[in-house]
Parts: C-alpha cells; structure tokens; sequence
C-alpha cells in the first residue's frame, strides 16, 4: 500500500460535469497504476450502492500512453468504482495522429494522365497535370484540382469532408463524389463539356457545377495553391 503522504501521481478534481483525473506525466507507468488503484478504492468506500456512475476524464499532460496501457487505466479506474471513463486526453499527440495531419495538409502532385482501370489516392490535396479517362479513378481526402479534362471518376473529400471541392480545366462527363455524395455531371452545351468549372456541395446538400470562380466566395482558405484560386 501506498502511503497517504506520497500521493501525488494521480490528482482528482471535482467538476460540475463529473471527475477530472490529472496523472503525473514524469513517473513511471508503475506508479501511477498503483496510485490509481489506491485512490479508486478510496473513493469507492465514500459511495452508496446506489449512487449514479461519474464521468471521468483522464489527463495524461505531456505524455502519450500506449493503446494497452490506455486501457489498463481504464480498466483500474472503473474496477471496484462508480467511475467511468470518458475519454483520455494528452497536451501531445501520437506519431500517427501527426504524421496524417501532416499528410492531409500536403498537396500531392502528379503529372500525366489517369489510365482507365487506375486508381490514385491521396492523403491530402490533389493536384493533377493531365487528364483522367474514362474508367480512370481519383480520390483524395481534401481537394482535388484538375490541370486538364475530368473524363473519369473524381472523388474529392472520400472520408468525409463536405467542404472539399473538384475543380478542372474541363469536365467531359464527368463522374464527381465528395464526401459520401455522388452525381454525373449534367450539361446542355452543345459538345457538353464543362470548361473552367468546379464542382462543391451547397447549402441543399447537393453537389452543384459552377464557374471556378465561385471558389473564392464559397471556400475563401484554398490558398494552399500559390496564388490562390
């Protein structure tokens, strides 16, 4: 056991939405289990059987604990308690969790056509010199931009992001998702091609065709491109 003086690895705080559990960042993983135990097993002796559940939250400061060690603090806090865990949270980030923000704020650029039965991906923008062919397919997370003629499948946004946007030099049939919208593009000019367009999500929760143009007024923060839109 613990002595009460030594106590110091794991500080509990009263909210008006439940429990905040602040755990020393600079000890071992050891200790602050042992004192979690220790501190849980307290606060269950000044419980009723009745009482509700506490929400906790966890707040590991400057430290990233593991996936296994995250769930052996989970597992001490509401073991033998009428605690239950929330969520955990840190001042740092995973190398993962980094590395993918790093990523979907990258422009990705590639020079040449999309060949049918291609598909290309990417973790962030798009940016694409040639054309896609028929039966050729783009995706990416963010935006994609189109330096020649969409013929294809152009997916902008796949995991979900409904303010990515498509735009092209040309659209000639085009098959245009974003986010988990889909539609063919629709035209009646005469060799029906689409020429300095972009496609986006409106207000209606449609996927419109419009002027590139528009992009300044609807989606002000592409300037990841020099210049601008």
């Amino acid at each position: 056991m613990i002595s009460n003086k030594n106590l110091q690895n794991v500080i509990i705080k009263g909210t008006k939405d439940g429990l905040t559990l602040h755990l020393n960042d600079s000890c071992s993983f050891q200790n602050v289990i042992e004192e979690l135990n220790e501190k849980v097993s307290m606060s269950y002796r000044l419980v009723k059987e009745d009482d509700p559940l506490i929400p906790v939250k966890v707040h590991t400061g400057n430290r990233q604990f593991s996936q296994e060690e995250q769930e052996q603090i989970i597992s001490t806090i509401e073991s033998n308690s009428k605690l239950l865990v929330e969520r955990i949270q840190s001042n740092v980030m995973a190398v993962e969790e980094a590395t993918r923000l790093i990523e979907e704020g990258q422009i990705k650029s590639i020079v040449g056509k999309v060949r049918s039965g291609q598909v290309i991906e990417a973790p962030g923008d798009l940016l694409l010199i040639g054309d896609i062919n028929p039966g050729a397919q783009v995706k990416a997370v963010g935006n994609i931009f189109i330096i020649g003629t969409i013929k294809g499948y152009a997916h902008a946004g796949y995991k979900g992001n409904a303010e990515a946007v498509v735009a092209a030099s040309q659209m000639e049939k085009a098959l245009i998702g974003i986010a988990n919208l889909h539609t063919a593009m629709v035209t009646s000019g005469p060799k029906d091609k689409l020429k300095q367009f972009c496609a986006y999500i409106n207000d209606d929760n449609n996927i419109v065709f419009d002027k590139i143009q528009v992009l300044k007024q609807l989606r002000p923060n592409l300037t990841r491109l020099e210049g601008g839109i």
